[in-house]
């Protein structure tokens, strides 16, 4: 995956993981890369090696949850839809009025695939929307394996939450710097408010994560859901 966005935004791939794990420290990565002759995208299998650390409470969030999230009618049908179609790669798109219940509906298709023992990527366009999302999942969602991605992490919450999702299952929401990180059997993919310029950076590495979530919906066979 990062070989790919290497090759396609014409950055050295130095440069690629620069950006994608600012604020670290040290780390190795193996990558093994794959290409068919038939294939216009790269197939591959990453891992990466990070020192263990004990377990970190984040003081930013809090451990309040809101109530328990019950499906209706209308959403557990497309629910049912969508794990139905769930071994196709072709994205699904929920359009719907602000309040509508598209979050929920994420959420709820989310615990589905985390039953079923997959990692899923929860993606949002900026910070302040993480914590209010964070605290819905928790009604559904072990808080141990809910966490949550962004600029503002320091090193050490950072070095955890990477090795947490290497060798856990979990709930992982996240800005658009996620996209990279190396979730153990990624199952689901979620963006919210897709059409957000915020998933586009402008740093020394441009890119947009959201189109590559069509890329590493792709690589990893799994739905993609824009909402």
């Amino acid at each position: 995956f990062y070989q790919f966005a290497s090759y396609y935004y014409l950055t050295p791939l130095s440069a690629v993981l620069t950006n994608a794990f600012p604020k670290i420290g040290h780390y190795r990565i193996k990558e093994t890369i794959q290409v068919s002759e038939s294939s216009t995208i790269f197939k591959k299998k990453e891992e990466i090696l990070f020192i263990p650390l004990r377990k970190k409470v984040f003081s930013y969030l809090e451990e309040d949850n809101e109530s328990f999230i019950n499906p209706t009618e209308e959403q557990s049908k497309l629910i049912y839809l969508i794990i139905k179609n769930k071994n196709h790669t072709k994205p699904f798109l929920l359009f719907g009025k602000t309040g509508s219940g598209k979050t929920a509906l994420l959420l709820l298709t989310a615990k589905r695939f985390y039953e079923e023992g997959k990692s899923v990527l929860f993606m949002v366009p900026e910070i302040g929307l993480a914590p209010h999302i964070y605290k819905r999942a928790l009604s559904l969602f072990p808080k141990e394996d809910v966490l949550v991605w962004n600029s503002n992490l320091t090193k050490t919450e950072r070095r955890y939450i990477l090795e947490r999702v290497k060798t856990t299952r979990s709930l992982l929401i996240g800005t658009r710097s996620s996209i990279f990180l190396p979730l153990k059997d990624l199952g689901l993919v979620l963006i919210d408010e897709e059409q957000d310029s915020s998933y586009k950076s402008e740093t020394s590495f441009p890119y947009n994560s959201r189109d590559l979530a069509f890329v590493l919906s792709k690589i990893y066979k799994t739905p993609l859901i824009l909402s």
